[in-house]
């Protein structure tokens, strides 16, 4: 008898309906989360499509073991949730509450909603301090420990620059004229940029944007905050394995069964569809962060969307860059510092955490090279 997997009646149908949300809902956000071509639900688990092209293996299942994927629109992208347990109904319970989470998540923190927390805090900036959830004040703690740790190199108060750069709306692409910035409009928007500029009052569980012009996205670390609050509603659950794949953030929940840890293959970045190398999670979280999707062209050269925060400019040291920790917050935030930091520099920022490794993606001499760092303190 074949272990109990997922059938396409008992899952596919709600895959289905949540794809026809995503038509309704029309396009996707202009994140770097949401660099995703197309979007696929393999029963069994053979392939999970994101924006960076992850391939997972299939885990082989024992006799009483179900597995149960499915897929929902959030934040701007597709989540794809696997999760192994004794029935249906157990798995399905869990992968609903962890959808919710994510669209609990989204109302608040979504700058592409314009009665988010976030969006309220963006239009008082300057002026007032706007009333937040504790799930607010908490991500822009993390975000600031992460910056801090960083060297600024990661910053959520990144924004104004992606505006200057034209990284936003299409409007602002016109109006941009694919001019590149003046040295000046840099100078002066960079006074915004900083998470000096986020003032939380604990007190008030409020939050002001010191600067008139500062501005908040958390599109480089709500998602690694929403998987590691999925990960926590699956262990509430009693649930010991799955794996959540959130455009191109993963947290991997345990092992599958009779496997020693969840295999994830990661793509050439310039070849998609090709593996560069292959990790094993188990109780890890991995992301990656790369511009190769997103760029403009200005004056016949190439900027990619992520900016360094220090001095206003997009960077362009690696290909991609993955971060593997213990949990997402982490993994989110150091992909994005290292990738803005290259390799060398990354070195010291590694010195700070314990248990993290680096697959960076670099072109040398015209081909591709992987850089792997640890952590000194690493068990990986």
């Amino acid at each position: 008898m074949r272990p109990n997997r997922c059938t396409e009646k008992s899952v596919l149908p709600t895959a289905r309906r949540d794809l026809m949300a995503i038509q309704r809902n029309g396009q996707f956000d202009s994140s770097r989360r949401t660099f995703l071509k197309d979007g696929a639900l393999i029963c069994a688990g053979v392939v999970l499509v994101s924006p960076f092209s992850y391939f997972l293996k299939s885990p082989s299942l024992r006799r009483d073991s179900i597995l149960v994927q499915r897929a929902t629109f959030t934040m701007g992208t597709i989540v794809q949730a696997s999760v192994v347990g004794d029935s249906h109904s157990h798995c399905n319970h869990a992968i609903d509450l962890i959808f919710r989470e994510f669209y609990r998540i989204d109302r608040l923190m979504s700058v592409f909603k314009t009665d988010s927390q976030i969006s309220q805090i963006n239009r008082q900036a300057g002026r007032a301090s706007v009333h937040v959830d504790g799930s607010v004040l908490e991500i822009l703690g993390l975000a600031n420990q992460v910056s801090s740790t960083t060297n600024g190199a990661f910053d959520v108060t990144i924004e104004p620059l992606m505006e200057l750069w034209g990284f936003r709306s299409e409007a602002h692409l016109q109006a941009g004229s694919q001019r590149r910035p003046s040295d000046r409009e840099i100078a002066e928007t960079l006074h915004a940029v900083g998470h000096h500029n986020v003032i939380i009052e604990q007190n008030s569980l409020s939050v002001v944007l010191a600067h008139p012009r500062s501005r908040i996205d958390l599109g480089g670390i709500a998602v690694g905050y929403s998987l590691d609050r999925a990960a926590e509603i699956l262990r509430a659950e009693g649930v010991e394995s799955a794996l959540i794949n959130h455009s191109g953030d993963l947290f991997a929940l345990g092992s599958p069964p009779d496997s020693d840890a969840w295999e994830v293959r990661i793509a050439d970045p310039l070849q998609p569809e090709r593996a560069c190398t292959s990790v094993q999670l188990r109780d890890r979280a991995l992301s990656t962060s790369g511009s190769y999707g997103n760029f403009r062209e200005i004056e016949s050269e190439r900027f990619g969307h992520i900016i360094d925060p220090t001095d206003g400019f997009p960077s362009e040291a690696v290909l991609s860059t993955t971060a593997i920790a213990p949990n997402a917050v982490a993994a989110d935030g150091l992909s994005t510092a290292s990738f803005v930091l290259g390799p060398e520099r990354s070195e010291a920022v590694l010195r700070r955490f314990t248990d993290v490794e680096l697959i960076s993606i670099i072109r040398r001499d015209g081909k591709l090279e992987l850089v792997h760092q640890q952590s000194p303190s690493s068990t990986l």
